[in-house]
């Protein structure tokens, strides 16, 4: 038995899957002895084919003694294989079921049974798999020879380009993704959870790439971020994870390769992608990845904004601190709601309601201003602890919120500056500098795979297999705390919401205030010149402009700051 429901998952779209084994054929490897009678089972020796798939040829040509058994064979020359097609058929006539993919469905639906064949060994195809598991310590050795020991079975589904498809059988090794699956623990879990939820919510309700991705993807996701990270699998980590198996999804998508986790040359993705159904989908889930748009579609119960509305006696900074970034809460919105209602059913609710709404989606959308503007300004911070407290907050808010890790340095070097922390933002802004400059940073914002190539780049270089970084443009909104940088000194943009600001820009144009605010003038002057030639070797780009507020600046740095008309 498998399915979504073995694993423990309690979704509406959850089932069954009821696997049938074939008892009275055995499948053995080339090189397995087999010293039984032959009469004992029909035997069928494993052919490899493209990776991932197998034919199944009858042990020395041998003619099977049951009748129903000859109809179920066909001959390739010399030798006789077991028809994947002929066996479907034939149980098909013998239940009256249809057919689904591998899997044989009972009239109504309600119920799916998956034919295969089983065999006691793994192909050799699989071996390294175990080498994988056992040099990352994970699952245990217990459990890797439990999965060993289970065996392997086939399910009669062919590779669809090849020319003999109907004597195919594909591997399947859901026996030994069950021991995988029991041997996450409650972080790997629920990132598996959000992955199905976001596949099943917001990617499967986007007609132009419904059916392109399925739950199976998620799952080798999940099982490929296990034995490859090294962050810890704890629940403080829980978004970081859910991100890292995002962006490899997105390189695996630009690529056209997603490894099955036990025969890693078998390509999940082989055949999946027709005309630019790839660039549609990749388009999609950076659009995702920039707009968090699994959050988004997440539905804020009505009773958890009562919960924070009911706080107005208390103090900001308790509100912010236990009603909104505590781990528990984000749990509990993550994966304690059904993943059903959309931004579009909000638009129904009362017009108080859906503005109330907004405001807080504007916190968990990170208007860093207004936090900048909170955490400076309020009245009920005393001593380093509570500044050390509200930190620790903006901190947490901050990282749970974007998954871009350059946006979210940027935006905690702003609120350092604004709390006149120079050193610390100036380290913060040098580490995202360094990921900017790193040539597998891919900008989501406005994703072009044609634009970034002709600037001599590798959007995803297919040597390391994946993008470490992603840099999403910086909204600066007209509220900003931030006196140095004022939205309205360009008139052309005055009535915009917000302002898109790259990250390096905003990250030189940041190094240039600490350096200038912390009186190294050289130093300011250097990242001024910086400034200067990104808008020389830009001179196409468009976009909004920063400009520097020289009022309380010297004479010679107000001309300087005047030239911060960076265009972008």
């Amino acid at each position: 038995m498998s399915g979504s429901r073995c694993e423990g998952f309690d979704f509406e779209s959850s089932d069954y899957d009821l696997m049938m084994i074939l008892k009275m054929y055995k499948v053995i490897n080339p090189t397995q002895e087999y010293h039984q009678q032959i009469t004992d089972h029909n035997v069928f020796v494993l052919e490899n084919v493209r990776p991932g798939f197998v034919r199944l040829r009858g042990l020395g040509g041998m003619e099977l003694p049951c009748l129903d058994d000859q109809m179920l064979l066909t001959r390739q020359g010399e030798e006789l294989y077991l028809s994947s097609r002929k066996v479907k058929e034939y149980h098909n006539r013998l239940y009256q079921w249809d057919f689904h993919g591998p899997c044989l469905s009972t009239l109504d639906g309600s119920i799916d049974f998956a034919l295969a064949l089983s065999s006691d060994t793994w192909p050799h195809e699989a071996v390294g798999c175990v080498h994988r598991l056992l040099k990352r310590g994970w699952p245990s050795v217990v459990v890797i020879r439990e999965m060993v020991k289970d065996g392997c079975l086939f399910v009669p589904v062919g590779c669809k380009t090849s020319p003999h498809e109907d004597i195919e059988w594909r591997m399947s090794f859901s026996l030994a993704e069950k021991c995988l699956v029991r041997s996450m623990n409650h972080t790997q879990f629920l990132t598996y959870a959000l992955l199905k939820l976001f596949l099943k919510d917001v990617v499967e309700k986007e007609t132009i790439v419904s059916n392109l991705l399925c739950s199976y993807h998620m799952k080798t996701l999940v099982f490929w971020e296990i034995i490859s990270t090294d962050i810890p699998w704890s629940p403080s980590f829980l978004l970081d994870q859910f991100w890292n198996c995002f962006r490899r999804l997105l390189c695996w998508i630009k690529n056209e390769h997603c490894p099955n986790f036990f025969v890693p040359e078998n390509n999940l993705f082989f055949g999946k992608f027709h005309g630019n159904t790839r660039q549609r989908l990749l388009k999609f889930l950076c659009s995702c990845y920039r707009f968090d748009h699994s959050l988004l579609r997440i539905p804020f119960i009505q009773c958890k904004m009562e919960r924070l509305k009911s706080n107005e006696g208390q103090n900001v900074s308790y509100s912010l601190s236990r009603s909104i970034v505590t781990e528990k809460l984000l749990r509990n919105i993550l994966f304690d709601i059904p993943l059903k209602e959309t931004l579009e059913t909000l638009e129904s609710s009362p017009s108080t309601f859906v503005a109330e709404f907004c405001q807080y989606l504007r916190l968990f959308r990170l208007n860093i201003s207004y936090f900048s503007h909170l955490c400076t300004q309020s009245s009920n911070i005393f001593g380093n602890r509570a500044k050390y407290t509200e930190e620790k907050v903006m901190f947490r808010l901050i990282k749970a919120s974007s998954p871009d890790r350059i946006q979210s340095k940027l935006f905690l070097a702003i609120y350092f500056y604004m709390c006149k922390r120079y050193d610390k933002c100036v380290r913060l802004l040098r580490k995202a500098l360094y990921k900017i400059a790193d040539k597998e940073t891919i900008y989501t914002w406005d994703f072009d795979e044609n634009k970034y190539s002709s600037l001599g780049g590798d959007l995803l270089p297919t040597s390391k297999g994946m993008f470490r970084y992603t840099a999403s443009y910086i909204p600066l909104d007209s509220y900003t705390a931030i006196p140095e940088i004022s939205p309205e000194c360009n008139n052309t943009y005055n009535t915009q919401e917000f302002q898109i600001v790259p990250p390096l820009v905003l990250t030189r144009f940041l190094l240039f205030l600490c350096r200038f605010r912390g009186g190294n003038i050289k130093r300011a002057h250097r990242h001024m010149t910086k400034l200067q030639y990104f808008r020389t070797s830009h001179p196409n780009n468009h976009g909004t402009y920063i400009m520097g507020n020289t009022g309380n600046m010297p004479t010679d740095f107000r001309r300087l700051s005047k030239c911060i008309n960076i265009l972008y």
